[in-house]
């Protein structure tokens, strides 16, 4: 145990210490995102949506890998691979008095505060179900959209006017905070985030009764947690790194506590 131990020594020099969370990727043949859109004009509404698989990531942390009771976000980044197409029909009876169709491209969204971590939040059942009522959103990409007949004279209309033909910037969408559950399926060090998220954003904030875009979806990232790089580990067992949030990835063998019974594991890992 000494030569061990000696051996992680002489290699914490060459170490520099990384952060616990782990960065999971998205499964997008198990996630989606839909988008949905509703507007009024003079008392006329109509709603579309459409949706698309979704690529990215999702960081997190847990306080113990066998049974973890807490969990954290810290960040996440998710991307639609297709355009979003939405057409809206403004009619009385039969007769249609004006449309706004819709394109969005490089459609994302985004962590609002990536350095500024949710706090941690109780896991209960199986899997392990968290939930956060108010996570900070934000969105890119663009939302390319023409609006005809009454559609287009109401858009006209409004204080300030908007242009019946035009190109939006979806990160100029204020997006309420996105309502955010999900499970936590933890098999030894691999890692399943499902996550099922809720947000809206008006259309127009200078003219709320315009209406509003709406989007959820379904998240699933997977990853493996590796352990700790030597410094920090090296870090955690002599109680200069504290703090689940900090430690978790330094369980080796799994009973939920870092202390001198990982050594063995972790020199296992590392040597082969």
């Amino acid at each position: 145990m000494a030569l061990r131990i000696a051996v992680i020594i002489a290699l914490v020099s060459a170490a520099g210490v990384t952060a616990a969370p782990v960065t999971l990727q998205v499964n997008t043949a198990q996630s989606s995102v839909n988008v949905q859109m509703c507007a009024s004009f003079g008392g006329i509404g109509d709603c579309d949506s459409d949706s698309s698989p979704v690529t990215g990531d999702a960081t997190i942390s847990l306080d113990c890998l066998d049974g973890p009771a807490t969990f954290a976000l810290h960040d996440f980044d998710f991307l639609l691979t297709e355009n979003i197409d939405l057409y809206l029909e403004f009619r009385i009876l039969f007769v249609v008095l004006g449309t706004f169709s819709a394109t969005g491209t490089d459609m994302e969204l985004m962590y609002a505060t990536p350095g500024t971590p949710m706090p941690q939040t109780p896991l209960s059942g199986s899997p392990p179900a968290f939930g956060y009522p108010a996570v900070p959103v934000d969105a890119a990409g663009m939302l390319d959209y023409n609006a005809t007949g009454v559609v287009c004279v109401a858009m006209g209309q409004m204080v300030p006017p908007m242009p019946c033909n035009d190109v939006m910037d979806l990160s100029t969408l204020s997006l309420d905070p996105a309502e955010m559950n999900g499970t936590v399926a933890v098999s030894g060090r691999d890692i399943t985030l499902t996550i099922d998220i809720d947000t809206t954003a008006l259309l127009n904030p200078d003219d709320p009764s315009m209406g509003e875009i709406t989007i959820t979806g379904t998240i699933v990232a997977e990853g493996t947690v590796p352990p700790p790089d030597i410094a920090t580990f090296v870090g955690i067992l002599l109680g200069d790194i504290t703090g689940d949030a900090n430690t978790w990835d330094a369980d080796m063998n799994g009973d939920c506590t870092v202390n001198g019974l990982d050594i063995q594991w972790y020199l296992d890992d590392l040597l082969g």
